[in-house]
């Protein structure tokens, strides 16, 4: 293992590392900061996904636009056949349905409901891929 690269002068430097199991914990510490950064070194490119674009193609039927230019259909009747609630109710109506719009790049409906782009993007994709 490299000796440790303390940021001060090097008699501090050597003082500290001959302190007894200093050299040993400063060899850990590198080993366990070097995995942790391999771990994450995939997550430092996140990008955050909106939704662009939303047009009602036939009943409970979406076709979605989103900001990494990919794009995709929202089955609007598979979700909600899965999922209850008071703000789902009137999306069974499908004229109601189609009356979504996107805002702040979610899918939006006017009694409130909101789906994350995040969400669509991920069951779109599920959808593309099954």
């Amino acid at each position: 293992m490299s000796k440790c690269r303390v940021p001060h002068d090097t008699a501090f430097r050597d003082a500290l590392l001959a302190k007894p199991g200093v050299q040993k914990a400063f060899d850990a510490l590198e080993v366990e900061y070097t995995a942790l950064h391999t771990m994450l070194e995939p997550v430092k490119e996140l990008t955050v996904i909106k939704l662009l674009d939303v047009k009602p193609l036939k009943a409970h039927t979406l076709a979605l636009s989103f900001s990494d230019d990919s794009q995709g259909v929202f089955d609007g009747a598979a979700y909600l056949a899965t999922r209850q609630g008071p703000l789902l109710e009137p999306l069974h109506d499908p004229a109601y349905f189609n009356r979504c719009f996107v805002d702040a790049g979610a899918l939006c409906w006017p009694n409130g409901l909101e789906l994350s782009a995040a969400r669509l993007h991920g069951l779109v994709n599920a959808a593309q891929t099954a």
